[in-house]
């Protein structure tokens, strides 16, 4: 996902997020990727969780 993302700056020629012109995909992808990592938190802290009970 993030040499996705790096791609598609790259292709644009934008790397900065805040600029109206930085690619539509890669900010998707931004967003899924955080979702993803903070999905993969809670699922871990659920699991401690679990396991301490």
């Amino acid at each position: 996902m993030n040499s996705d993302i790096l791609e598609e700056e790259a292709k644009a020629g934008v790397f900065n997020v805040k600029d109206p012109s930085y690619p539509l995909l890669a900010a998707t992808l931004r967003a899924r990727r955080e979702n993803l990592v903070s999905t993969i938190h809670a699922l871990e802290e659920r699991a401690k969780s679990a396991r301490a009970a």
